[in-house]
């Protein structure tokens, strides 16, 4: 199993104003007024409050202003870059709950979480790697070659104030797929913390999908369900270290 201290994905719940005049087809900015904000991308007003389409561009009409509009992909990238620097940041829980920030969270079998501006943290993890941890591209890991079943490899996880891995992108999951493959004496099957919630698969506690069948992070064959209530996944070495669902009494590392 790996044990890793990680830092999940972030959830935005926001409505913005756009407060610009036209100038041929391009955006002019105008200066900005309460309760507008200056931004990179011209006066930006985010309202919380939830409403449907049309009432959120009513609310941005009776300000002057409108629902925020990209002319090119440059702007809507720089909008994008402009949410995600800011800390009205929230975070999803394992039943996707919404958790504000400064709030913790429980996940199944596994350690407590402080949602932070940046995402969930394990509550007390280390700052810097500590034995029996190692440094890597993706993280502190820790691999532990023991045979153990899901369940038991997350609790030996959360005795060293870590988590199993989980990969809140694709390209994490690659980067530590790649450090797998790159180490020779990795275990042939390793479980990390995604499981069926339901009828959806999910890494925990991000909730992220590790994508359709046979596709994203899972390998060409899977999830096949090819023994009976196969509910966990684990990576596996004859798929590249892609994911494969099996039953979470399995005995893997």
């Amino acid at each position: 199993m790996h044990c890793l201290g990680i830092a999940q994905s972030l959830n935005w719940s926001v409505a913005s104003c756009f407060s610009a005049a036209r100038e041929g087809s391009q955006w002019k900015r105008t200066s900005c007024s309460t309760p507008f904000k200056e931004t990179v991308v011209g006066c930006i007003y985010v309202n919380t409050a939830t409403v449907d389409w049309t009432t959120a561009r009513q609310q941005c009409t009776a300000l002057g202003s409108d629902l925020y509009t990209a002319d090119t992909h440059e702007q809507y990238e720089a909008m994008r870059m402009y949410f995600l620097s800011t800390s009205s940041a929230t975070c999803t829980g394992p039943t996707g709950q919404i958790v504000q920030v400064g709030q913790t969270f429980n996940t199944d079998s596994g350690p407590s979480y402080l949602c932070t501006d940046d995402g969930p943290e394990i509550f007390g993890k280390r700052s810097s790697c500590s034995t029996p941890f190692v440094e890597t591209a993706v993280g502190c890991i820790y691999v532990n070659t023991a045979t153990v079943d899901w369940t038991t490899a997350r609790q030996q996880c959360t005795a060293l104030g870590a988590d199993l891995f989980t990969a809140d992108t694709h390209e994490q999951y690659e980067a530590m797929r790649m450090y797998i493959l790159s180490t020779s004496s990795a275990p042939a099957e390793i479980w990390v913390a995604i499981k069926k919630v339901g009828n959806t698969w999910m890494w925990s506690p991000s909730g992220r999908s590790p994508g359709p069948n046979y596709k994203g992070d899972w390998a060409y064959t899977d999830p096949n369900g090819a023994q009976f209530n196969q509910q966990c996944a684990r990576m596996t070495k004859h798929l590249s270290y892609f994911l494969a669902d099996t039953g979470c009494e399995s005995l893997y590392s």
